[in-house]
C-alpha cells in the first residue's frame, strides 16, 4: 500500500487552505451515482454531506468551503484559522490538525451509517486519503473549479475506473 506524505503537525493546524479525498472501502460506488453529469446522492452519500456541514462547529477554526461526493470518494476543501483563545467554544471542541479531523469525520460518518442504514461489520473508507495545502488564492479557485466541475467530468475521475482521460487539473493536485 502506497504510504502518503502527512503535512507537517505542529502545536496547531497553520492557517490556510487545505484539500482532502476520501475514497470508499474498495472504491464501492456506495455514496451515489452520477447520471448526466449529475450526481444524485445515496443515503450513505446524504449522511456524508450532513456531516461535512457541522465541521464548524465540532473544530473550531475549520470552515467549509466547497465539497463534491462522488461514487467512489468525496473530494473536501477547508479553510484553518486560528480562533481568539478567548472565544468561547461548544463543550468539547478544540482545534486540531486536518489529520485528526479527516479521522474524525470518517468515523463520525461510519458510526452513523452502522446505526442509521444498518451496515455491519464492512468498513466504510479506505484507510487512506490525500491532502494538498494551498497558499495561493489562485491555486484555491482552480481547486474549487475541479471540485464544482467533479461530476460532470466523472468520465475523466481519478477515482472512476472506466475513466476515458485526465482532468486538467490533475497536474496542480499531482494526482
Amino acid at each position: 500500500m502506497k504510504k502518503e506524505k502527512r503535512l507537517a503537525e505542529r502545536q496547531g493546524p497553520e492557517p490556510g487552505t487545505y484539500f482532502f479525498t476520501i475514497c470508499t472501502y474498495g472504491h464501492a460506488k456506495s455514496l451515489g451515482c452520477i447520471v448526466d453529469g449529475e450526481m444524485y446522492v445515496s443515503k450513505l452519500g446524504s449522511i456524508v454531506e450532513s456531516t461535512w456541514k457541522t465541521i464548524p462547529e465540532l473544530w473550531p477554526g475549520w470552515q467549509i468551503d466547497s465539497c463534491a461526493i462522488m461514487p467512489n470518494h468525496f473530494h473536501g476543501i477547508l479553510r484553518f484559522e486560528p480562533q481568539d483563545p478567548d472565544t468561547p467554544r461548544p463543550v468539547g471542541a478544540r482545534e486540531i490538525s486536518l489529520e485528526k479531523l479527516v479521522i474524525q469525520f470518517k468515523s463520525s460518518i461510519t458510526k452513523i451509517a452502522k446505526s442509521e442504514l444498518k451496515l455491519s461489520g464492512k468498513p466504510v473508507w479506505q484507510g487512506n486519503y490525500t491532502e494538498r495545502s494551498f497558499q495561493y488564492e489562485d491555486d484555491v479557485e482552480k481547486v474549487r473549479a475541479y471540485v464544482r466541475s467533479n461530476p460532470m467530468a466523472w468520465h475523466l475521475d481519478s477515482e472512476n475506473p472506466n475513466r476515458s482521460g485526465l482532468h486538467p487539473v490533475y497536474e496542480l493536485l499531482a494526482l
